[in-house]
């Protein structure tokens, strides 16, 4: 199933170091199944719409991202589980109709997965009632090829779903990630996942992605984004990755359980300020809501080729953090 994406203004920063490297950010609009989308956008994962449920926050999103964490490979081998995780997301799917939703299996960085692990996977989505249809990579290291075959399979089995490759940015080998990013974009692919990793860390994958993404027609959708923030200032860590040229963003479910801390989001530095008198389920809310506010005036900068100039400028947090990369 194809959808229609259209990039609507793009912008790129050049960074005056002789060894610097070129950000870029985009703006999109996406129609998908009579769904009308303008990005950039911070989607909400399940817990989100719980938080906006408890606390009683309206949160107006026509998308949401699925996250079903798995500790480790064997509980994708059980029916229990699979059962478990389609009724889930089929359950989600019907509460939340209005809009489009995504599914995320989050596992742990090192495993090993089998064809019918890969299988179960889209079971769980087909099964479920899903639109989109999410891909999950055997291994990370897979070659730029193999991949290519793997998706173009998966479009040819499921022509009435749209065909979401999966791409995880702990990719080791050099230029790997920008290989499979171009055979998504040769072969007409609408729509593609990237698995958040450390930007600091993993910094040349996402440099080859900003660069392969700046004024291409094409949604990529950036998931399990942990934790919520980074450094003493407590950046917006579901932020940061629009200066890579990606479109939206979700956050990842903790894996060790803490302490709720309430916090609010300072919308003139987009970073984290504790809230002791705040309930922690209308700080987590409210942060999506002024995360989105702040983005649709990122979006409006970015249309006008000044998103580096003066959206970034003005924000602390991404000040900060474009200064630290190059």
């Amino acid at each position: 199933m194809k959808i229609n994406v259209k990039n609507v203004g793009n912008d790129k920063f050049v960074s005056p170091h002789p060894k610097g490297h070129t950000l870029t950010t985009n703006a999109i609009d996406v129609d998908a199944i009579g769904i009308k989308i303008e990005m950039q956008l911070s989607i909400p994962n399940q817990r989100d719409l719980a938080y906006c449920s408890s606390s009683r926050t309206s949160l107006a999103c026509p998308a949401f991202q699925m996250v079903k964490q798995m500790r480790n490979i064997d509980m994708l081998r059980s029916r229990t589980q699979i059962s478990q995780a389609t009724n889930e997301y089929r359950n989600l799917l019907t509460a939340k109709a209005g809009s489009i939703g995504d599914w995320f299996l989050q596992l742990p960085k090192i495993v090993h997965l089998t064809q019918t692990d890969r299988l179960n996977v889209h079971k769980i989505q087909v099964d479920a009632g899903a639109t989109i249809l999410s891909d999950i990579e055997l291994s990370r290291e897979q070659n730029e090829d193999d991949f290519e075959a793997d998706i173009l399979n998966l479009r040819d089995k499921y022509p009435d779903k749209i065909i979401s490759p999966t791409i995880d940015m702990e990719t080791v080998t050099i230029g790997l990630v920008d290989r499979k990013v171009e055979k998504i974009l040769k072969n007409g692919f609408d729509r593609f996942n990237v698995i958040y990793r450390s930007i600091y860390q993993k910094f040349p994958n996402w440099i080859d992605l900003s660069n392969r993404l700046l004024g291409k027609g094409i949604w990529c959708n950036v998931v399990g984004v942990l934790p919520r923030w980074h450094g003493k200032e407590r950046i917006s860590k579901v932020i940061t990755p629009f200066l890579f040229g990606t479109h939206s963003t979700s956050l990842g479910l903790p894996w060790y359980a803490s302490k709720p801390i309430s916090t609010i989001l300072n919308e003139e530095t987009l970073c984290f300020e504790a809230a002791p008198g705040t309930a922690y389920d209308k700080s987590r809310a409210e942060a999506l809501s002024k995360q989105n506010r702040e983005l649709k005036d990122a979006r409006t900068h970015t249309i006008s080729g000044t998103f580096f100039k003066k959206f970034v400028l003005k924000k602390k947090g991404l000040t900060l953090s474009l200064q630290s990369f190059y």
